[in-house]
């Protein structure tokens, strides 16, 4: 199926100048390239997208999201006691958000449960709208330490890497380890290491 997009700018971020009235040619979902409205008009069988008044760029990419935290975050949240389907739905509408806004690829870091496979396995599968998501799952982290409420807690560098073949094991596409504190959780410091050197090599 191709596609023609009409623009009024193209920003290519490359850095150079805005390209002025472009006609993109899509195909099967892809940018093929930078056409010309005489070919456009050739096409007969292509859709035709008049964003005349708009300006078109990449999709832009978020690298540290949150899409199962949902809008109720606050010091001591602790999603893994709420109800579930609410937080899926929390994440569903994240997902949509971050879509609307633009991002077309996003990295979750870090979510309550299954939430952040429901989300990406949903967009991945097309039942819901979203960026493609890459997710970490639950954190990794100490006893009481940043995030322990969904996190994984690995307080030896032989539990860190029972974590991580735990996480592997469940999909996930990376591994996020809560290196310090944070302003999340009480009584966690986000100046102090909550793991050594050693520890995280």
């Amino acid at each position: 199926m191709r596609k023609i997009i009409k623009a009024k700018y193209l920003i290519d971020g490359t850095g150079a100048k805005p390209v002025e009235n472009p006609v993109i040619l899509i195909e099967d979902g892809a940018i093929l390239r930078i056409t010309t409205e005489s070919e456009a008009a050739s096409l007969k069988d292509a859709e035709v997208i008049d964003a005349s008044d708009r300006t078109v760029l990449p999709g832009l990419i978020d690298g540290h999201v949150h899409t199962g935290w949902g809008t109720e975050l606050k010091p001591g949240w602790n999603g893994v006691k709420d109800d579930p389907e609410k937080l899926l739905l929390w994440g569903v509408r994240s997902a949509q958000s971050l879509l609307l806004d633009g991002i077309t690829t996003a990295r979750d870091c870090g979510g309550p449960g299954s939430v952040p496979f429901r989300i990406r396995d949903g967009i991945q599968a097309g039942l819901i709208a979203g960026p493609r998501l890459l997710i970490a799952g639950s954190v990794l982290t100490t006893t009481a330490g940043h995030c322990h409420f969904f996190g994984i807690e690995s307080n030896t560098a032989d539990a860190l890497r029972a974590g991580v073949r735990q996480l592997v094991q469940r999909g996930v596409d990376f591994i996020k380890i809560m290196a310090s504190g944070g302003m999340l959780t009480p009584m966690s410091n986000r100046r102090r290491a909550q793991y050594s050197v050693q520890e995280l090599t």
